[in-house]
């Protein structure tokens, strides 16, 4: 996977990690890769990763019933970039912002030919 998949691939955690608390919500998604973020906004990608990344992104977005935005924000300033810096003062940055560290649901390994089985799961964490 190169950058872009991953920058995608945070946005669509978010949706599979809170999804249960975003149904019918505006829900705005900030980054600073715009490859990504033109990925969220057309439902359209080049690499084969990324397409179905968009896929269940979309599914997931549809399934909660979300309203979605996106902003880009240079890299400095982007907060979601802050777990990726390795220094110890990004970590009370983080805290003193008030960001709780807690477990991320990601995509099973099964859930990319079938996409219907991340619905499944959707559908049940929000019971």
């Amino acid at each position: 996977m190169v950058i872009n998949e991953l920058e995608f691939l945070g946005m669509l955690c978010a949706h599979l990690t809170f999804g249960h608390l975003l149904g019918g919500c505006s829900v705005l998604h900030f980054g600073d890769n715009t490859t990504a973020l033109s990925a969220a906004v057309s439902g359209r990608a080049e690499s084969e990763a990324m397409r179905r990344m968009v896929l269940h992104y979309a599914l997931a977005v549809a399934e909660e019933g979300s309203e979605i935005f996106v902003e880009w924000v240079p890299s400095k300033a982007n907060v979601a970039d802050i777990p990726s810096r390795p220094d110890e003062k990004s970590r009370e940055e983080l805290l003193a912002h008030g960001f709780v560290p807690m477990e991320v649901v990601w995509p099973l390994e099964e859930e990319w030919d079938f996409p219907e089985g991340m619905l499944a799961r959707l559908r049940a964490a929000r019971r």
